[in-house]
């Protein structure tokens, strides 16, 4: 990847105002440009750690953008790498260059941002690690121009973060983010015209893969002491640490953390509402489930009717962002205690139940529109609408003489409750069977129990 430094003249130049040329439009020149640049802060790309100080050197790839004024006119190359001095080169076109003029060198891009770290050393070099030189032109000499020689100043903090958990152990992360107290952590700087206005916020480490020991590139433009909020995911698992300090820019810092686990909220959400006191709702805290010694969450519920079936995930942290299993536990359970159970090293999720009586058989129950033909409308506990065991196993239900035309919406529900029913194609809570009378007929309509396939058939 290249890497670019951007040198852009105190003194701008005035642009162009069409493409014809008149008698004050400006004499362009090409040049050849050297500045003789000096390594001794953090500022290319070429990074190395040597034990705890952190060397800056040219490296093979590196490139300098040259601007006059906001007027981009060439690029340089460093005549040599591989140590912290060289002699930057390359061809320019400019006007009115002159002994005196002072210009800016910028590396490695236009444009600053600390989003999107990975956390690795390479990547922090090519793509986060700001640095600026101040530089003036001491001689013009035909086509040759020098400049004096630069010494870059690094625009932020760069620090090496070991990450551990509580008890010293290697906690390798999927993401890290930080934060600052005062507001002022650099998230980017918004370049417009040669000025650059800061865009503030919290800055996300991702690396790839998941590591204990991440390289970050950080600017606050709070001064002095902050407090910083670093906050770890794992998992499903979130750590956290809150420290203060200073972070001068243009300083390297390395530094060990211990980051405390946060204690992760489980509840279960499903249905039927008269067991869980509320339908799929994931922010109900009476369905909080308690940590056991063996770090597993466990949650209890007594149950009354001879059967109910059930149908419930257990939801982190109040909110449908992770839950399991990833397909709804389902279940059909007597009178008695049910306890659920979860494993978040595992996630999984188990649960015990007293099992129906024997031979218990369900109730389905036709439900939907018109009036005319269902008695009521939308009713579950209209027995009158109560389906009946077929030689096949099936359940069916006939109404006489249903008249031409008849528009009908309907689905099946189970034992006179909405908290288990079937709509189109069998499935659970799904949309509303329909069928429009083709002639005055007698209407079957048939439940499949395994299925939960609903059909209607005219006769």
């Amino acid at each position: 990847m290249k890497k670019t430094l951007i040198i852009a003249a105190a003194l701008a130049v005035a642009g162009l105002a069409s493409c014809n040329r008149t008698a004050q439009d400006p004499e362009f020149t090409t040049y050849t440009l050297t500045v003789d640049a000096s390594k001794d802060a953090i500022a290319t790309r070429a990074l190395e750690l040597n034990g705890k100080a952190l060397n800056a050197v040219w490296g093979d790839e590196d490139q300098v953008l040259v601007l006059n004024g906001t007027t981009k006119i060439g690029t340089l190359e460093p005549q040599s790498t591989g140590s912290a001095s060289a002699s930057l080169k390359g061809t320019i076109t400019a006007s009115g260059l002159s002994t005196g003029t002072k210009l800016m060198l910028i590396t490695p891009s236009e444009k600053w941002k600390y989003t999107n770290q990975e956390g690795s050393l390479d990547l922090l070099s090519t793509d986060y690690d700001y640095a600026t030189a101040e530089v003036t032109v001491t001689s013009v000499s035909g086509s040759d121009v020098v400049a004096s020689a630069a010494s870059f100043e690094n625009k932020q903090a760069i620090i090496k973060f070991t990450l551990q958990n509580a008890s010293g152990a290697a906690l390798k992360v999927d993401e890290l983010e930080i934060s600052a107290a005062g507001g002022k952590l650099v998230r980017e700087f918004k370049v417009s015209g040669g000025a650059y206005t800061p865009v503030y916020g919290n800055l996300s480490i991702v690396p790839s893969p998941a590591s204990n020991v991440l390289y970050v590139a950080m600017r606050n433009e709070n001064s002095g002491s902050d407090t910083y909020t670093l906050t770890a995911t794992v998992g499903s698992d979130v750590y956290t640490c809150t420290k203060s300090g200073t972070f001068q820019n243009g300083k390297y810092y390395a530094g060990t953390v211990k980051m405390g686990a946060v204690e992760h909220t489980y509840t279960i959400a499903g249905s039927p509402e008269s067991v869980f006191g509320s339908n799929w709702d994931p922010t109900d805290a009476n369905n909080d489930m308690v940590k056991q010694s063996n770090g597993t969450y466990k949650k209890t519920y007594t149950l009354t009717a001879a059967k109910t079936d059930l149908s419930f995930k257990v939801a982190l942290d109040h909110a449908w962002d992770m839950a399991w299993p990833s397909q709804n536990y389902t279940c059909s359970a007597g009178a008695g205690t049910l306890t659920i159970t979860f494993n978040p090293s595992t996630y999984e999720v188990n649960a015990t139940y007293p099992d129906p009586p024997a031979g218990y058989q369900d109730t389905y129950t036709v439900a939907g529109n018109l009036a005319s033909v269902f008695g009521t409308v939308w009713d579950a506990t209209n027995a009158n609408n109560d389906m009946t065991l077929q030689g096949d196993g099936n359940f069916a239900i006939t109404y006489k003489s249903v008249p031409s035309g008849s528009e009908l919406e309907f689905k099946v529900v189970v034992n006179h409750s909405w908290s288990l029913n079937y709509g189109a194609n069998g499935a659970p809570d799904g949309a509303n069977v329909t069928h429009k009378m083709s002639a005055t007929k007698d209407l079957t309509i048939s439940f499949n129990p395994t299925t939960h396939i609903i059909s209607a058939a005219e006769k």
